[in-house]
């Protein structure tokens, strides 16, 4: 389960329960476009960091963990 996604300070933060690994993650903007792909992505602590620069926007995320594929939305305001 993904209890969460913050980004602040150009870091992609992940929230995480029962999720050791992410197998892949894809972020798009609302169009579509991939924008950032990374596979195999630890877990500490039910917390994942990505360092990434985004502009100001609404974006997509699609993560892969534990044979299960989970969307959701977040937003960047800088």
């Amino acid at each position: 389960k993904i209890a969460g996604v913050n980004y602040t300070n150009n870091i992609l933060q992940i929230n995480t329960e029962g999720i050791d690994i992410i197998d892949d993650l894809i972020i798009t903007d609302t169009l579509g476009k991939r924008l950032y792909q990374q596979n195999n992505i630890t877990i500490t602590n039910n917390q994942a960091e990505i360092p990434l620069s985004l502009p100001s926007g609404n974006y997509l995320i699609k993560i892969t963990a534990n044979s299960k594929e989970l969307t959701g939305k977040f937003i960047v305001v800088n």
